[in-house]
């Protein structure tokens, strides 16, 4: 009796095995992941980005004003003064430009103005929302 090939194969080769908690994970759970990780980044996103709107309805409230500051930077915008003869357009420009001028009571906007609107202009009283763009 000889010893055949397969007789001579070394006799750990058909018992070594790797332990049970050396297993690699099936090739699909180690796909998975990034998918979580994605799902999970919506969520947090969609969660936070609901804190951050704006409220459309509920009363409007009125904060007090702030008290006076002693600021060492002045800072002044030139404002200009309407032009006789401007377009409709410059005109708009010119009273939204000098919407600037908080300091002095809103003076130059004043000038865009009819007298008896000038007048009676309260800027800080009332706000207009404009829903749709007029071209001018």
């Amino acid at each position: 009796m000889g010893i055949t090939a397969r007789t001579a194969q070394h006799p750990a080769a058909h018992t070594r095995r790797p332990a049970a908690h050396t297993r690699r994970p099936a090739a699909h759970t180690r796909r998975n992941w990034p998918v979580a990780l994605w799902a999970m980044a919506v969520v947090v996103l969609l969660a936070v980005s609901g804190c951050a709107t704006i409220p459309m309805q509920g009363p409007v409230g009125k904060s007090d004003p702030l008290a006076p500051r002693n600021n060492s930077v002045n800072v002044s915008l030139q404002q200009f003064s309407p032009v006789d003869g401007a377009s409709p357009e410059s005109i708009i420009r010119g009273f939204i430009d000098s919407g600037t001028g908080v300091s002095d009571d809103f003076q130059v906007a004043r000038q865009y103005l009819t007298p008896a609107l000038a007048q009676s202009w309260a800027p800080d009283k009332r706000l207009f929302r404009i829903k749709s763009v007029v071209s001018v």
